[in-house]
């Protein structure tokens, strides 16, 4: 859905006036952009967060999880 190198800026958005969940990138000037809305509404409360890697030796740094 997006193209991505290390060090890129990801964020999984609730938007509450819409109930839909953005999949976002942070663009060269700090701006998140939108790459991806779920077809589905959702109130929020249940979300969970997976992930998957493809090198060996991938990893996530400075995961925050606000409500």
């Amino acid at each position: 859905r997006t193209t991505y190198i290390a060090g890129d800026y990801f964020r999984i958005n609730h938007n509450s006036p819409s109930n839909q969940i953005e999949y976002q990138k942070r663009d060269s000037s700090g701006v998140y952009q939108t790459f991806y809305t779920h077809g589905i509404t959702t109130n929020g409360n249940n979300l969970f967060l997976d992930t998957s890697f493809y090198d060996v030796g991938a990893r996530i740094n400075d995961v925050f999880l606000m409500t």
